[in-house]
């Protein structure tokens, strides 16, 4: 089971909401969030738990993974294993900077050649997520660099579509046939 931890200090939800019909799409979810607590779908074992947070950031987990949305914790309160990888989207400048002043490594997400994961084609129902570095999953094989298919079910954002592209490359899912959204 991957652990999946949404830092996300306003509460809106957008990003959490993507991410969970991604997940549960994919392997299925059991998620806590500000407003919600579920699974889905319930008729098996889910492959990801999902926690929404927008309290100072100390995780005990020694495996997961960690997807900043609108702000970020101040770096006095912030405390993540250096296993865990983060994502964030390249414009979040405070979390950029909290990362930054904890040493921990940014996996950034945006729409620059710079960026680690990108967004190279976006249209109603699909997208094409590039991945622009070699990277290692949770379990310690090779993510290789590429364009991943994307199918959508609603519209949402581009960083909604990359984060969840991310977290299933991280946690091991074959990006063979693409996703489903």
């Amino acid at each position: 089971m991957t652990n999946v931890v949404v830092y996300d200090q306003d509460g809106h939800g957008g990003l959490s909401g993507d991410l969970i019909s991604a997940l549960a799409k994919n392997g299925g979810v059991q998620y806590h969030t500000w407003e919600r607590v579920g699974c889905c779908p319930s008729e098996h074992t889910p492959q990801f738990v999902l926690s929404q947070s927008g309290h100072p950031l100390r995780l005990e987990l020694l495996e997961g993974i960690v997807v900043f949305d609108s702000k970020a914790p101040s770096a006095a309160n912030f405390c993540i294993p250096d296993s865990v990888p983060c994502l964030v989207e390249s414009t979040n400048t405070a979390a950029l900077c909290t990362l930054m002043s904890s040493s921990h490594t940014a996996i950034c997400c945006g729409l620059s050649s710079k960026d680690t994961f990108s967004v190279s084609s976006l249209r109603d129902h699909e997208a094409v997520v590039s991945v622009q570095r070699h990277l290692t999953a949770l379990d310690g094989r090779p993510i290789e660099p590429g364009d991943i298919p994307i199918r959508l079910s609603h519209a949402q954002s581009a960083y909604s579509i990359m984060a969840s592209c991310a977290v299933l490359l991280f946690s091991g899912q074959d990006p063979e046939h693409g996703f489903s959204f």
